[in-house]
């Protein structure tokens, strides 16, 4: 019959239609659809971890943009104690 590749695939789909019955291929490419679709909550965490991403990219920008002027202010005190802290 077939070999190779190609012919393990159609005895592959071969097992998963002929049980199906009166269900019919319909069904089997709306559950492979379900399969790829991604769940709600990661969606989520990944619109989560993306916008922490630009947040700290925007405020390292700005960071290293606003150091570097005239009217910039440092504080050793608080360089002092988060050193303290890290300890």
């Amino acid at each position: 019959m077939h070999t190779g590749r190609c012919g393990e695939l159609i005895k592959f789909v071969t097992k998963i239609i002929t049980p199906l019955g009166d269900r019919g291929m319909n069904t089997v490419v709306m559950e492979m659809e379900q399969r790829k679709k991604i769940h709600p909550h990661k969606f989520t965490l990944w619109i989560g971890i993306g916008s922490i991403l630009m947040m700290f990219a925007g405020l390292t920008s700005a960071y290293i943009v606003k150091r570097n002027q005239a009217n910039w202010v440092t504080f050793e005190l608080l360089w002092r104690f988060g050193t303290v802290l890290l300890q």
